[in-house]
């Protein structure tokens, strides 16, 4: 066992939108002609299932976010006194951010480009 999965999947940023009446939600990668990744959280109550859709949609984000982390490829630092904005550092830059809902540094395009540089995939 240990090492890192190779796991692929769609990358992100995804969205959550509502699809029609009732509570209905899917998820859709980039682009505007992809088909939906899943879909139709019926279960719970409108409130839980948007947070539940929100949460899918960051998937790919907080996975990267968690990586980088974890691999010593980037660093999170709040600005002082704040507990919600701060900084991404990777490759000798900066991208101010701030938290998710979730606690996840959020990810702009240039943060995502900085870190496919850093990874060597881009």
């Amino acid at each position: 066992m240990g090492g890192m999965s190779n796991t692929k999947h769609t990358p992100g940023p995804w969205k959550a939108e509502r699809t029609g009446a009732g509570h209905i939600l899917r998820i859709y990668p980039p682009g505007d002609d992809e088909p939906p990744i899943c879909g139709q959280f019926v279960n719970y109550s409108a409130v839980m299932n948007e947070a539940n859709a929100r949460l899918m949609a960051l998937a790919p984000d907080h996975a990267t976010v968690a990586a980088a982390l974890a691999t010593g490829t980037v660093r999170w630092e709040l600005f002082t006194g704040d507990n919600i904005r701060g900084e991404i550092c990777v490759g000798g830059l900066r991208y101010a951010t701030h938290l998710d809902e979730w606690g996840v540094p959020v990810l702009s395009e240039n943060t995502r480009t900085a870190l496919a540089k850093a990874k060597g995939t881009a």
